[in-house]
């Protein structure tokens, strides 16, 4: 089974969280970004527009192509996607975004490839393969006679 969609705005990360002091406590309390919720919820959407489904319980595999918009300040020579945001804080939001909505955790995620490019339509394209045991296994005998 294999899962496509496409989600459509700025990119959100997550990881990175504002601290304020409580003035009751006088302890640091942690806020996530205020842009968060609502692109997980984004996210969540989406892919449940395409996956009606129960819940996949097996392992997957999630590929996530992000396109963000490019800085104005940055020298038209650079090509490459090198600044903010960082790729693995906006994998771990649309990871986290698709639990309990496609796979039961993410912790079934057994391989991820992610690119970040530049480009006009801010978005993230979102593949999900589920992988079969005998799929799987096979795989790994394969590696083993390498």
């Amino acid at each position: 089974m294999s899962v496509q969609f496409t989600v459509h705005g700025q990119p959100v990360t997550q990881g990175s969280m504002r601290a304020l002091i409580s003035k009751a406590t006088g302890r640091a309390i942690m806020l996530p970004s205020k842009t968060l919720a609502p692109w997980r919820s984004t996210v969540a959407w989406e892919a449940r527009k395409v996956f009606q489904g129960p819940l996949i319980e097996g392992p997957v595999v999630l590929v996530a192509d992000f396109y963000v918009r490019r800085p104005k300040g940055l020298p038209k020579r650079w090509t490459h996607a090198i600044k903010k945001p960082d790729l693995d804080k906006l994998v771990r939001a649309v990871g986290d975004s698709l639990s309990g909505v496609v796979w039961r955790d993410d912790s079934q995620v057994i391989s991820i490839t992610a690119t970040k490019h530049y480009g006009l339509t801010p978005r993230v394209e979102v593949f999900i393969t589920e992988v079969m045991e005998d799929q799987h296994r096979a795989e790994e005998r394969q590696e083993k006679t390498k």
